[in-house]
């Protein structure tokens, strides 16, 4: 059986699951829309450009590469 995708994904309440943390009444404390932190994380995966120069410098001493280049599926 196949998974169900979390949009989709309806409780006996009526209302849909977050697609990122599957809440169903409310969000875990680490889902991207309650904690600022996991929320600057995948925005900069989304939108590399608004990486601050501050965590470029910390990657780059961490030997991360980072590109604005969108990865090939």
């Amino acid at each position: 059986m196949g998974q169900i995708s979390p949009v989709y994904h309806v409780n006996r309440y009526g209302g849909a699951a977050c697609e990122h943390c599957l809440g169903l009444l409310r969000h875990a404390p680490w889902c991207l829309t309650k904690n600022t932190d996991i929320f600057y994380a995948y925005d900069i995966l989304i939108h590399p450009e608004h990486l601050t120069e501050q965590d470029k410098i910390i990657l780059h001493a961490l030997g991360v590469l980072w590109t604005n280049e969108i990865p090939k599926r």
